[in-house]
């Protein structure tokens, strides 16, 4: 229990953590309470751009991951994201995955879940400390 990070944690937690079995499920989870924390401590434009350039900045997740979006049907030129942010489009925007221009990975799920934890982690000890 004390490997959850969830007060009341979901199937998809207990699953990763005791069998090692990503799932998007649970990387959505991780992302948005990230990201919901994000804009209650952030002034200004709440963008998913913004939040995955806080990632690189404040966190040091590199942005070091080849993404090609696709915007109405069109594919755009190769950006260079990080982790987090890429697995997240994937999963919402399955168009993206189409003509193999991107690739949803059972690695990259799980690289990204690992930073999503070790990062909630990270700031849940630094509210510890704080409020010690």
């Amino acid at each position: 229990m004390e490997q959850l990070y969830f007060k009341n944690p979901s199937m998809s937690e207990v699953t990763y953590k005791a069998f090692g079995v990503p799932t998007q499920d649970l990387h959505q989870h991780l992302f948005t309470t990230l990201q919901l924390k994000w804009i209650e401590n952030t002034d200004g434009k709440h963008t998913l751009n913004a939040f995955d350039k806080y990632l690189n900045s404040y966190y040091g997740v590199p942005c070091d991951v080849a993404f090609v979006p696709r915007i109405n049907g069109e594919w755009k030129q190769k950006e260079f994201r990080t982790l987090p942010y890429v697995v997240r489009n994937e999963i919402d925007h399955p168009e993206v995955l189409e003509d193999k221009m991107n690739d949803l990975s059972d690695e990259n799920l799980k690289e990204s879940i690992d930073c999503l934890f070790n990062i909630l982690k990270c700031d849940l000890l630094k509210d510890n400390e704080e409020s010690a």
